[in-house]
């Protein structure tokens, strides 16, 4: 299955890197994902339009109406290009609401990795893993519906700056990029780490995953 460049680029933003498994995970999250109601804007091949979970993002709604998918959630059987990475076993397809949930659970003064939403997910629909790509999309857009309800007004909006990669890495593609995310964490009292090269600022404290590790 050919992937629209489109898909791709989304994907990349997310915080993924390509490469034959984070391809095998993108076909996954597009066939696996029902977008009756995330319908795409832009002509793109019959088959996407009604699989394509990755172009919510460029629909005319808003960001807080595309957290509500009433497909999901779902537990599927780990796809074959993925067990490699993960093992045989059931993944969970999470519902936007449910990640954008945890993310308003986490207490200013503490941060909490993709990895650690995604094997919170999993614990509580008895999956051996959540879904990688679709995760990161839906923090994605908890954020940016967090900067929508600010710009309308409320004051409590989902924390969505306290979300970290696995490293500690703070995310480019949150609303006001990397140093907006510096600020509300210093804020709080974190202390960032200086990036280097193409390596990004992160937050002191924050382990890296061990090497070979499997994370839900």
């Amino acid at each position: 299955m050919r992937l629209p460049s489109r898909v791709v680029s989304q994907a990349r933003g997310a915080g993924f890197s390509e490469g034959a498994a984070w391809r095998g995970e993108l076909q996954f999250a597009v066939q696996q994902t029902s977008v009756r109601c995330w319908q795409v804007e832009a002509p793109a091949p019959p088959s996407w339009n009604r699989r394509a979970i990755l172009m919510a993002v460029y629909t005319r709604r808003s960001w807080r109406e595309k957290l509500h998918n009433p497909n999901l959630p779902k537990v599927v059987e780990i796809p074959p290009k993925m067990q490699k990475r993960f093992g045989a076993g059931a993944m969970l397809v999470p519902d936007p609401r449910e990640v954008d949930a945890l993310i308003r659970k986490v207490p200013a003064g503490s941060v909490i990795t993709v990895s650690k939403l995604r094997a919170t997910l999993a614990a509580k629909y008895a999956a051996d893993v959540t879904c990688p790509l679709t995760t990161g999309i839906f923090v994605r857009i908890a954020a940016e519906a967090a900067e929508e309800d600010a710009r309308a007004g409320k004051r409590k909006i989902t924390p969505y700056w306290r979300v970290v990669k696995d490293d500690g890495s703070l995310n480019p593609k949150f609303p006001g990029g990397v140093r907006r995310q510096i600020e509300r964490l210093r804020e709080e009292g974190h202390r960032i780490l200086p990036g280097s090269g193409k390596r990004p600022a992160r937050v002191a404290g924050v382990a890296p995953p061990r090497a070979g590790a499997a994370f839900g």
